[in-house]
């Protein structure tokens, strides 16, 4: 059968199949005479089997392992039940945390130490919040650093030192940004991969804005 049939029995696009294909995951025969792929009921199956451990969340890799019996079934998915385990521990207390906080009436004036408590009570209780704001933070620093008025960078290139930042900052975002659409094209996107690199361009974005409105004003 042909691509679009096999897709249609399997529940999937073309698009995944033929990059399921690209990652070795499947090797559907060819026909002598035309040299197009002919998928057969094994690769379908194969295809439904693939489907089903992409939505736990299993890397690619690993399921290559797993269907070629290279690797441990029972290990593997362990492994992964451990994994997800912990992703919803840490949505489990920032989940509580975003309930607490809807119940204030008026959220601005909510006392911070309060709740820096309540965080520090739930965690020493095993509950787990999600890291990204250390993340974020940590970028932050980063990027002040880089984009600082003083310090080594201005004594390093004098005069220089506004131009080399902006070219410096331009650099890094276009950095990431080839390396999120290079990650989007070799596998299809997961929510996980979208918050991640959204993330860090907004954080970049965010931390440049804020260099050139303090530019502005002290031009003006």
């Amino acid at each position: 059968m042909k691509i679009g049939e096999a897709a249609k029995k399997a529940g999937i696009s073309p698009g995944n199949i033929r990059f399921y294909e690209k990652k070795g995951l499947l090797k559907p025969a060819r026909e002598e005479s035309s040299s197009y792929r002919n998928y057969t009921e094994e690769d379908v199956d194969r295809l439904k089997r693939i489907l089903i451990l992409r939505k736990t969340d299993l890397s690619v890799e690993n399921i290559s392992l797993l269907l070629d019996g290279k690797e441990d079934p029972g290990f593997l998915l362990k492994k992964q039940e451990e994994m997800l385990e912990n992703q919803m521990r840490e949505l489990e207390g920032s989940l509580l945390l975003c309930r607490k906080l809807g119940q204030e009436k008026d959220l601005l004036k909510a006392d911070p130490e309060k709740y820096l408590q309540f965080i520090q009570k739930e965690e020493q209780e095993g509950r787990r919040f999600s890291p990204a704001e250390e993340l974020l933070g940590e970028l932050s620093d980063f990027t002040a650093e880089c984009y600082g008025g003083s310090g080594w960078f201005t004594a390093v290139f004098g005069s220089w030192a506004d131009l080399v930042k902006l070219i410096l900052g331009a650099g890094l975002w276009l950095f990431f940004l080839y390396m999120a659409a290079v990650r989007f094209m070799e596998e299809p996107a997961s929510v996980s991969h979208i918050v991640f690199w959204t993330g860090l361009f907004l954080a970049y974005n965010l931390s440049f804005l804020k260099y050139w409105a303090g530019k502005r004003r002290t031009t003006q």
